[in-house]
């Protein structure tokens, strides 16, 4: 059991690391064709899908949670949480100003 968790903080770890060198890409999508809300639902790398849209409690490599484990929680607040944010805000869309006038 120590060493799976020892693997786990080990995976973990790597990918904090991984995740601040801007190796993973963060994916998402709108709401809805009408909606302004963009939402992060995953981060890829080499064909691994990590999934982040329910923040650190649920934060795991997909269909194979086992992997980071409780540890995933590390992976959200010191990898994550900021590049889900900044893609959202990013990715937010705008109302544009349809009066003809300077706003």
């Amino acid at each position: 059991m120590i060493k799976r968790l020892q693997q786990q903080y080990r995976n973990a770890l790597a990918v904090i690391e991984q995740m601040k060198r801007g190796e993973w890409e963060f994916k998402g999508h709108y709401q809805d064709e009408h909606s302004p809300k963009f939402e992060c639902y995953t981060a890829e790398r080499n064909g691994v899908e990590l999934w982040v849209a329910n923040g650190g409690f649920f934060c795991g490599v997909r269909y194979r949670y086992w992997e980071l484990g409780i540890f995933g929680h590390l992976v959200w607040h010191f990898g994550a949480k900021q590049a889900v944010r900044t893609l959202e805000r990013k990715m937010r869309r705008q109302q544009s100003g349809m009066s003809g006038g300077e706003a």
